[in-house]
């Protein structure tokens, strides 16, 4: 591998409660917290905000 560094590192959190399945994205670093209700979002957001900078 190169010199490359990954610099988006991202904390997942799945809740269930009355308000049904909850999936909160943390985005370390920036201090962004995003929730979404279904996996194809927080992935969609996922890959969106590491596309450019890699994933840890």
């Amino acid at each position: 591998m190169d010199d490359e560094r990954l610099r988006a590192s991202v904390i997942v959190r799945v809740m269930e409660g009355r308000r049904g399945l909850r999936i909160q994205v943390v985005v370390l670093g920036r201090g962004q917290v995003c929730e979404f209700h279904t996996w194809e979002e927080a992935l969609r957001f996922v890959r969106r905000t590491t596309s450019a900078s890699g994933l840890r």
